[in-house]
């Protein structure tokens, strides 16, 4: 009931949310912060949106001192624990997920890992999204194959077809690419087989460390023995 009194929205999704945005804009002048942005994921998606979000509060300071804080703390914490990323550099890659977890995972990618998006298959996507992923691609002057609302068959022959080393996805992707001899498959979109009994935020900087663990755990997951069982000490 307090809708109309509002003077901001943000969405949060590639996928939903946008209508109700449009509808505010149009029936109560309700403004939309960050749009046409990717949402916040990596160094350079979190600081444009701290920087648009500091321009419309009046704390431009405030958001340049979040944003300064925030990548000195991922630094660190990669330094910390001794990240592993030879592997990554100038890898080719695929990303499989829907638009909300696709779209923003293409900077991180392809600037903070230094990997080569070389394909992409989106489960959904809104023309919204198709347009803010087409200004990305842009910007990065990529020209990764893309395919919109791509099911399970059409992604795993487009994965035989590019061969990447590295695919960003779920636990199908993780059985589809069996057999086609891709190296890494990191679960990062869901439906995930794994133990994670809390959602963790991939949002921020925060989220950027989850992230990097979740991808580091991955990859040394493929050189845990298979063969060797649990046998007790007692």
């Amino acid at each position: 009931e307090d809708v109309a009194a509002a003077e901001g929205c943000i969405v949060l999704s590639h996928d939903a949310g946008q209508r109700a945005a449009d509808y505010l804009a149009q029936e109560f002048s309700t403004e939309q912060l960050c749009k046409g942005m990717p949402l916040p994921v990596g160094f350079t998606n979190t600081r444009r949106w701290l920087t648009e979000l500091g321009k419309k509060l009046g704390a431009q300071g405030v958001a340049e001192r979040l944003a300064a804080d925030g990548e000195k703390m991922v630094v660190e914490q990669c330094r910390r624990k001794a990240l592993e990323q030879f592997f990554m550099h100038r890898a080719p890659a695929a990303i499989v997920a829907d638009a909300t977890v696709g779209i923003p995972l293409l900077h991180f990618i392809a600037e903070d890992l230094e990997m080569i998006p070389k394909l992409i298959c989106l489960r959904s996507c809104q023309p919204v999204a198709r347009e803010i992923l087409q200004r990305e691609l842009e910007e990065l002057a990529l020209t990764p194959e893309v395919i919109y609302d791509a099911d399970v068959y059409q992604s795993k022959q487009a994965l035989a077809q590019v061969k990447p080393e590295v695919v960003f996805g779920s636990n199908i992707e993780r059985h589809a690419v069996e057999e086609l001899d891709i190296p890494f498959v990191f679960r990062l979109v869901n439906p995930i087989f794994q133990f994670r009994m809390v959602d963790r935020e991939y949002f921020g900087y925060v989220g950027m460390l989850n992230l990097i663990e979740f991808i580091q755990n991955d990859w040394l997951d493929r050189y845990r023995s298979k063969r060797r069982g649990y046998k007790a000490r007692w």
